[in-house]
């Protein structure tokens, strides 16, 4: 469909509908002439003035997708806090087999995360054999000067 110069087309016309998909058909009437873009008119009289107001709205819409990262359980470390037996039994984990600190706390989490019966571990840099983390059934301890316990939370 061809329109006269000025005439405004509505969603029937293409590229008003590829431009505006989202709002074709809700207004309440298609202006039927654009306003004049000549009018020269600079006079400050009272005259009558017709004119047409179009506005545009755009709407943007942002999906955010998050996936979640089972960062295992949550551990409350206790300074100075020691747990006397009470192992589970699984594998002490020596500090000298990881690279850092934070490699080595770490795996010991990990393991403590993958034994149902492990309450916590004990970080012991007082051992003999160096330092090393011992995972304890017990959820506390008692104090003790140099030692670390941490305490299995939230799973």
């Amino acid at each position: 469909m061809r329109l006269a110069g000025g005439v405004l087309g509505g969603c029937e016309v293409a590229r008003v509908a590829a431009a505006c998909p989202l709002t074709c058909g809700t207004c309440p009437e298609p202006a039927a002439q654009c306003p004049s873009s000549d009018d020269d008119d600079d006079d400050d009289d009272d005259d009558e003035q017709e004119g047409t107001t179009t506005t545009a709205t755009t709407t943007t819409t942002t999906t955010v997708t998050t996936t979640a990262v089972d960062l295992g359980c949550q551990y409350v470390p206790y300074a100075n806090t020691a747990v006397k037996y009470q192992g589970t039994g699984g594998q002490k984990l020596k500090r000298s087999s990881f690279s850092s600190v934070a490699e080595y706390l770490s795996e010991c989490k990990k393991a403590c995360d993958a034994d149902s019966t492990c309450g916590g571990f004990v970080d012991d840099p007082t051992d003999r054999r160096g330092r090393m983390c011992k995972p304890k059934k017990a959820s506390s301890g008692y104090p003790k000067s140099g030692k670390t316990f941490y305490k299995k939370g939230n799973c």
